[in-house]
């Protein structure tokens, strides 16, 4: 069975770039939301090393 990670970042810190970097690590988007707190958010997740 495959394990995934998982990540939330708020998307005002993230760049162009540094979106490519987290897509050359693997990390693929799950969705966006909305936080009262943090704004903007993205869920990312890849597939654990084992």
């Amino acid at each position: 069975m495959r394990k995934l990670e998982y990540r939330i970042l708020q998307a005002s810190d993230l760049s162009e770039t540094a979106l490519n970097e987290l897509g050359n690590e693997g990390w693929e988007l799950v969705c966006s939301t909305q936080s009262i707190v943090y704004g903007s958010c993205l869920v990312l997740k890849r597939e654990k090393a084992q």
